[in-house]
């Protein structure tokens, strides 16, 4: 879900504080620190966020213009699972454990045998697929001190507070009335799908849910936010 398409679905939080002064070279900073590191088959993560650039969540390459614009921060969410098939992993240690049994054993495998079977299982699996992927547009109104986060997974907005707090050193709060009106909002859309001129006004919505009755007045409309941090010519 991002900012330029889809439906209007979108968690608001609440900053609580306020950013220093010298925030851009500092935010640049601690985004590249914390920016996504991937997964690898031999580490013992099974999951990995971290920050990339809004809405490309391959592109780590952080810059000042593509963090900021005019007074927001503009960021990707990415998240990384290791997902394995359940019946698949079953099977193969399954496999494994009966092939150390055949080597002449003749009593049960202990529990640190078998959890050892299982992580090379694992390990061995992870070489042959991808984790999948997710990344979520993040906007932070640095005037209006809020934040949204184009998910409403719970999962997903408790991850991104832990991982903004860690980043930026403020903490975040949740208006939960947000999440029950982007979901009113996403039924609108739903209907109004197949109706002429659906997509102006559909945009024309977001402009206003995203940044208010000045949006206008800024003439800043949410594509050309993504345009920019994207390096539009």
């Amino acid at each position: 879900m991002g900012v330029s398409r889809g439906a209007l679905t979108f968690t608001r939080l609440f900053v609580q504080g306020k950013p220093p002064k010298d925030l851009r070279k500092r935010y640049l900073e601690a985004v590249r620190l914390r920016k996504f590191t991937p997964l690898t088959p031999e580490g013992e993560e099974s999951e990995a966020v971290g920050w990339c650039v809004i809405e490309r969540p391959f592109d780590l390459d952080f810059q000042l213009d593509r963090l900021f614009y005019d007074r927001f921060v503009q960021l990707g969410f990415r998240v990384d699972k290791w997902k394995i098939p359940g019946v698949l992993l079953r099977s193969q240690v399954a496999d494994e454990e009966q092939r150390m049994l055949s080597r002449g054993r003749d009593k049960k495998l202990t529990r640190a045998e078998k959890d050892d079977i299982k992580l090379r299982v694992i390990g061995r699996l992870r070489k042959k697929i991808l984790p999948t992927s997710r990344a979520f547009d993040v906007l932070w109104d640095l005037d209006a001190g809020t934040v949204l986060l184009f998910t409403h997974s719970a999962r997903a907005t408790e991850e991104f507070m832990a991982l903004f707090e860690t980043t930026f050193g403020l903490e975040l709060q949740v208006d939960s009335q947000t999440r029950a009106g982007g979901q009113s909002s996403r039924r609108r859309g739903r209907r109004r799908g197949n109706r002429r001129g659906a997509g102006r006004a559909d945009r024309a919505r977001r402009d206003h849910a995203l940044f208010g009755a000045g949006a206008a007045a800024l003439d800043l409309a949410a594509p050309r936010v993504v345009q920019r941090a994207g390096g539009a010519r």
